[in-house]
């Protein structure tokens, strides 16, 4: 079982974004509660989605949106995860760049 979060890219300003030192992805400052981490106080004011997904469901991250995930289970009780990621250089590349043409770009950098 797993929780998620996830946040329009209107929200990006809140979300304290920054780039990761390998340049390729970003991370945010927004804590959602993992592990013993207290979750950041602004949380609950910005717009989300929450979804909890069981064994055998299957959910599309849509485009651009940040997202916090928590497992629910132990890691003793198993749960096996398979993420496919598409936010990779491949010839429909156009799409990502006319869906938000900055966010791509500094993909790039």
């Amino acid at each position: 079982t797993k929780k998620w979060w996830l946040f329009p890219v209107s929200q990006t300003p809140f979300v304290l974004p920054s780039l990761n030192p390998n340049g390729f992805s970003a991370h945010s400052g927004t804590k959602i509660g993992k592990g013993d981490e207290i979750p950041s106080p602004w949380l609950s004011k910005l717009e989300r989605y929450t979804v909890t997904l069981q064994p055998g469901d299957v959910m599309l991250n849509p485009p651009w949106f940040w997202h916090g995930i928590r497992n629910m289970e132990s890691s003793a009780e198993g749960g096996l995860s398979i993420g496919v990621p598409t936010r990779y250089a491949t010839p429909g590349m156009q799409a990502a760049f006319r869906s938000n043409w900055f966010l791509s770009a500094i993909g790039f950098v």
